[in-house]
């Protein structure tokens, strides 16, 4: 499987106050390849991650990710989802209810979330 990054949001949790903080979204489109059993046929799948990250003391730390895989066969497909996802700012720990929504709005059987909370 590949990782390839392509969005980044940052989140400021309060920009007017005396204490400045946030966290960054990272999204990232997830490209493999699928084989079929016993045959030659092959097809490349692209699923999407996104990581929950925030800095301390100069070093980027993970809070939760969520990943699905096998959502699409097309790059450009999976490239406006994620901008869609980016824009609302669509968190790890609320990427299942979204991708079950989309997905369930076209009548496909949605694709496993996993998440991993730090």
């Amino acid at each position: 499987m590949q990782k390839i990054h392509s969005k980044r949001k940052y989140v400021s949790i309060n920009p007017d106050g005396a204490f400045f903080g946030g966290f960054y979204l990272d999204y990232y489109i997830l490209k493999s390849e699928i084989k079929i059993p016993r045959s030659d046929i092959k097809a490349t799948v692209y699923g999407i991650e996104i990581e929950k990250k925030y800095e301390e003391d100069g070093t980027e730390k993970l809070l939760e990710q969520a990943l699905v895989n096998d959502i699409f066969a097309s790059k450009e497909n999976t490239e406006k989802l994620i901008g869609r996802l980016a824009d609302k700012l669509i968190m790890p720990s609320t990427l299942e209810y979204v991708i079950d929504d989309l997905l369930g709005e076209k009548g496909f059987e949605p694709p496993e979330v996993t998440v991993n909370i730090m």
